[in-house]
């Protein structure tokens, strides 16, 4: 009787293994990248008016989307805007992180008109800065 015991045990123990093989044995599927991809990148410009203008009030929302190379959003990432060119202008939130879509978003406001150059990049992980890009915003 009790060899009948554990030969039931043993059939149980192999019927619970051969459960688990397809539920997670075998490779470990790929994580996606983690890493920035400037080319999945977006800068996008979003005018509160048409013309924008320089009376410290009119604002341009510059929402930046930071990617990896399968296009996935990445979140947690610190992203910069940085001042180029052009006098009197402000911007809100110059460093701050993407949320959970990968965005962030910065207000530019300005009390002089003209051109405005501002650079837009992001940080890795490790802190290696990636350039994405500049764009130009006219205040009027």
């Amino acid at each position: 009787m009790a060899s009948r015991r554990v030969l039931l045990a043993r059939c149980l123990v192999v019927g619970l293994l051969a459960l688990g093989v397809p539920a997670g044995c075998g490779e470990d599927p790929e994580l996606p990248s983690t890493l920035v991809a400037p080319g999945k990148c977006s800068v996008e410009l979003s005018p509160s008016t048409d013309p924008l203008m320089a009376n410290g009030q009119d604002t341009m929302v510059v929402t930046v989307t930071v990617r990896n190379e399968d296009a996935r959003p990445l979140s947690g990432r610190v992203v910069i805007v940085q001042v180029g060119t052009g006098e009197g202008f402000t911007l809100l939130q110059e460093k701050s992180l993407t949320d959970s879509q990968g965005q962030n978003r910065v207000e530019v406001r300005a009390t002089t008109p003209g051109n405005k150059t501002l650079y837009v990049s992001v940080n890795e992980l490790d802190g290696v800065r990636v350039e994405l890009g500049q764009v130009v915003v006219d205040f009027r």
